[in-house]
């Protein structure tokens, strides 16, 4: 019986893996890769930059963007290509090959590709876009709503409305159409795609000191944590305490909140005791995490005795990146164990 069972078993694994390799994925069908972040990202990179390690920080080229959505979506089939700036010998070729194929490239004037021209958001929207097949029909409606919609090139701009329509660019009041992409930004902007992103249900404020009104902020949680290898580690609810003699609080919202306003910010958390004396700590960020990019961080740097009732305050001016507000100051409280 259990002989029998092995081998239904070996059967099934083998007709799986036939029918997975017999049928590409096409990309109107496409879909990311069932493998974790580093794992695409780093095949991605490796293709063109063999031994190099993936600077996220480092504006991508058009070349290198379309190495990383390859490998995110597992697209493989290569089509011919006839780019005057794409050798056969250069190691854009097969890549952006494999993109041609998959029909989210189609190349620039003259017969060009421009792999080592730095990429702009605005194409990697529209790649993006037709990857996952939007419905780019449309005449500009929700996308006029951005503060900087008037920069959107003319023949973007029904892609960059099927982005917006589709949530993609929810949280922000400005599409920034011809800024370059960041290794991180492109990262975040293909995990958004492995479940869909959330449809915006209101469009971004008109005003970027003023946001309150429709998405306020909105805090989320409190952890006590410790930060390994530039990431933050949970080790406790401030309901638990603090697990050890430093203490690392991380306060997180649901959006991000570390970049347009991060000095204003700043100045909006502070801990303080039961008679509003202020506890000298230190308000800090993670840089270049875009799994952090929600968080901000405050550490106590003077000592602190057990028993003692510790208040985080929030201020009502925090800022979300779009320009959106917190509103009304918040208290949370723990004791020091």
């Amino acid at each position: 019986m259990k002989r029998a069972k092995l081998s239904f078993i070996s059967l099934s694994a083998i007709l799986i893996m036939i029918f997975v390799f017999t049928f590409p994925v096409s990309a109107e069908e496409a879909t990311p890769a069932d493998n974790s972040q580093m794992n695409w990202m780093d095949k991605g990179w490796e293709q063109i930059h063999e031994g190099e390690t993936f600077e996220p920080d480092a504006y991508l080229t058009r070349g290198e963007l379309v190495a990383l959505i390859n490998s995110y979506f597992d697209f493989k089939e290569q089509n011919e290509i006839s780019f005057k700036d794409v050798k056969p010998e250069s190691s854009y070729y097969k890549e952006v090959s494999k993109a041609f194929g998959a029909g989210y490239v189609l190349g620039r004037e003259n017969n060009m590709f421009d792999p080592e021209k730095q990429v702009t958001n605005v194409e990697a929207y529209i790649m993006i876009s037709r990857i996952l097949n939007f419905d780019t029909t449309k005449q500009p409606e929700k996308m006029l709503l951005f503060k900087d919609a008037a920069e959107v090139p003319s023949w973007a701009e029904k892609e960059v409305e099927a982005f917006v329509k589709e949530g993609y660019l929810e949280g922000k009041n400005k599409i920034k159409p011809f800024e370059n992409m960041t290794g991180s930004d492109a990262v975040s902007l293909l995990e958004k795609t492995k479940n869909g992103s959330e449809t915006a249900v209101e469009v971004p404020a008109q005003t970027e000191d003023k946001g309150n009104g429709v998405a306020p902020l909105n805090f989320l949680g409190a952890y006590f944590i410790t930060i390994e290898n530039n990431q933050s580690v949970e080790t406790g609810t401030l309901e638990e305490g603090n697990p050890s003699d430093e203490i690392i609080i991380k306060l997180v919202f649901d959006r991000g909140v570390v970049r347009e306003y991060w000095e204003n910010n700043q100045t909006q958390i502070s801990l303080k005791d039961n008679k509003g004396q202020i506890i000298a700590s230190e308000v800090f960020r993670i840089d270049n995490s875009d799994a952090e990019k929600s968080n901000i961080f405050i550490k106590t740097t003077e000592a602190l005795k057990s028993g003692k009732t510790v208040n985080i305050v929030i201020g009502a001016d925090l800022k979300a990146n779009n320009g959106n507000t917190f509103g009304e100051e918040k208290t949370i409280s723990f004791t020091v164990k």
